[in-house]
């Protein structure tokens, strides 16, 4: 009997199982701050986002946006060419390289580590080419065809980069599927993701 009471009142003590993050709009724009330097305007035709994940200038960007020369990206106030090193079809994302220099990458998290509940952060370029800032919740993950897909609610067009309030890269929006992709799956498939952890 006494057990049962002080496995009960322990009970009581623990934290939540699905916590819920709340950004203040001080943490939201902290939040912003510290993460836009990786998000990067493609200035090319069609106009979208790409996402810095490599201090020597890999960006993953929409499948859809990256020609055969590549695509051409704002960085700091100038134009540069990021030619193309892979592609990846079923996951609607291409793999570039900048110029070389030190880019200030997005550091990678892992969408494992989310529990239901947390906030995330959601940024990327609208067709205008204005910064994009949600804030949505991470709801768990599912298994599709093989693939993990993150389940959210971040609006965004494909290329968004969802943070955790660490300010961590853990997922993407893709094209193709249409769907979230924790950045775990994509370090399986693009194996220089590895050099940003």
């Amino acid at each position: 009997m006494l057990r049962v009471g002080l496995f009960a009142s322990m009970l009581l003590l623990l934290p939540a199982a699905t916590p819920s993050d709340e950004l203040s709009p001080h943490a939201f724009q902290k939040l912003v701050d510290r993460t836009r330097g990786a998000i990067l305007k493609v200035v090319s035709s069609p106009r979208g986002t790409a996402v810095l994940i490599g201090a020597r200038g890999e960006l993953l960007v929409d499948d859809r946006l990256a020609g055969k020369d590549g695509v051409a990206v704002e960085y700091q106030g100038e134009r540069r060419q990021a030619t193309l090193v892979a592609r990846e079809p079923t996951l609607g994302l291409a793999l570039l390289r900048l110029p070389p220099d030190v880019y200030p990458a997005a550091p990678a998290g892992s969408a494992r580590k989310l529990l239901p509940g947390n906030a995330l952060l959601g940024l990327a370029f609208d067709t205008r080419g204005t910064l994009q800032a949600k804030v949505g919740h991470f709801a768990g993950t599912r298994e599709v065809r093989g693939l993990t897909r993150l389940r959210n609610d971040v609006a965004g067009p494909a290329g968004t980069a969802l943070f955790n309030t660490q300010g961590q890269l853990v997922a993407l929006h893709c094209g193709r599927p249409r769907a979230t992709l924790p950045i775990d799956e994509l370090r399986a498939r693009f194996g220089t993701l590895r050099a940003t952890e």
